[in-house]
């Protein structure tokens, strides 16, 4: 699925958020959103997601508004990882991914195996029939994961996906995105706040500052660690790793 991103303005309380805002995520991407705290990145994400309403311009999934679509349909397009979902302590994790096939009418069993496929992917099979409650932060963040992948869907929205997770999950996740993305077909648009893991799995990066996007480009394109260091020299050291994957380190 292809997402535009056109001309985008947000507002909160008459405060530009997102200052005319245009922005491309192509089919079958990874595509990363990093910046400062106040910078837009998680109101950017929610309103491709169609979770904040804009005041100007549009997201268009492939040739189609976003605000055209009805709940059900949008659920069946794209799924949404926020930083800190709400949940009821007492339920069970088969339980809220029970949840994440409320838009399908595809059987019972297609919704076990798509349960059960989501479950593996985020290497959590064994928190099934534990209460939310019980879990630490990062096996939740495992869990919602999981959750976004029962939907099935085209476009994956993840804030932070990396936050609260054990540093082995964090070292395994760019070879599971791309797996994912590879075997499901899927688009996804991240939010990182972490630079050098965001450009382990990014094939796009998009940098923005103060509502606008002061980078946006692919990350093997000519010239992209010259601008990016350009932007985050002062405190990152921008250098090629082991595996020819550009790594950012912090400036002591």
């Amino acid at each position: 699925m292809n997402i535009s991103v056109n001309d985008l303005v947000v507002k909160f309380n008459k405060k530009v958020i997102l200052d005319r805002m245009s922005v491309k995520f192509p089919d079958g991407w990874v595509s990363v959103i990093c910046g400062g705290n106040g910078s837009g990145k998680s109101t950017l994400l929610k309103t491709v997601a169609g979770l904040v309403k804009n005041s100007g311009g549009s997201v268009i999934y492939d040739n189609c508004d976003v605000k055209t679509f009805s709940p059900c349909h949008l659920a069946r397009k794209r799924a949404v990882l926020l930083q800190n979902p709400s949940f009821p302590a007492a339920m069970r994790a088969g339980e809220l991914l029970k949840l994440g096939r409320y838009a399908f009418s595809a059987g019972k069993k297609a919704d076990e195996c798509a349960i059960f496929q989501a479950l593996s992917d985020a290497g959590c099979e064994d928190l099934v029939d534990r209460q939310l409650g019980t879990l630490s932060g990062g096996e939740l963040r495992k869990v919602f994961l999981a959750l976004a992948l029962a939907q099935e869907p085209e476009l994956l929205l993840l804030d932070e996906p990396e936050a609260g997770l054990d540093a082995g999950f964090c070292s395994a996740f760019p070879a599971l995105l791309k797996k994912l993305v590879s075997e499901r077909k899927l688009t996804v648009i991240m939010v990182m706040h972490n630079l050098d893991l965001a450009l382990q799995c990014a094939d796009k990066l998009v940098l923005l500052e103060n509502g606008r996007a002061v980078l946006d480009m692919p990350v093997n394109e000519a010239g992209f660690r010259e601008k990016l260091t350009d932007i985050t020299g002062k405190y990152l050291e921008i250098f090629t790793g082991e595996s020819g994957i550009l790594r950012a380190i912090a400036r002591y």
